[in-house]
C-alpha cells in the first residue's frame, strides 16, 4: 500500500459560491421541494459529494500511474462511505494494482480526515501504455 496525494480543502476559495448556495439556493431550495431540508439540515458542516471525492481520487491515480493520460480510463467504481468536511484532508491509498493483458486494474480507498473510508472498494481501471 502507497499514498498517492494529500487534498486539503480550503472554503474561502468558495466564498462566492457560498454567499450564493447559503443566501439564494438553499432558501429557493426549501421553499420549493420538501426533500432538500432532510439533507441540508443537520449536517456538521459543508460537505464535498462524494463524486467530486471520487474525481479527486481519479484525478491521483490518473497522474501518478497513468502519466496524467485521462484518455486511457475504461473503469471507475467505489462505494461511497463517510462524509468529507470542507476544509479537511483527504488520503487518496492505492491498495494494490493488477495488470491483465493490456489492462492495468487499480483498487484504491480514500480516507477522510477522521481516518474513516470515505470510499471504500475503489477500482479503476485504463489501458496500459
Amino acid at each position: 500500500m502507497f499514498e498517492i496525494r494529500n487534498y486539503h480543502y480550503e472554503p474561502t476559495k468558495f466564498d462566492k459560491y457560498q454567499t450564493w448556495a447559503t443566501k439564494e439556493a438553499v432558501p429557493y431550495l426549501r421553499e420549493h421541494l420538501d426533500l432538500v431540508g432532510f439533507w441540508m439540515d443537520g449536517l456538521p458542516d459543508i460537505i464535498l459529494h462524494g463524486s467530486a471525492t471520487k474525481a479527486h481520487a481519479l484525478t491521483s491515480v490518473i497522474n501518478r500511474l497513468f502519466d496524467g493520460d485521462a484518455t486511457r480510463i475504461t473503469r471507475l467504481c467505489g462505494q461511497l462511505r463517510a462524509m468529507v468536511l470542507m476544509d479537511t484532508t483527504i488520503k487518496v491509498q492505492c491498495m494494490g494494482t493488477n495488470k491483465h493483458d493490456d489492462e492495468l486494474q487499480v483498487f484504491y480507498r480514500v480516507l477522510n480526515a477522521q481516518g474513516e473510508p470515505a470510499i471504500a472498494n475503489g477500482v479503476i481501471c485504463g489501458t496500459v501504455s
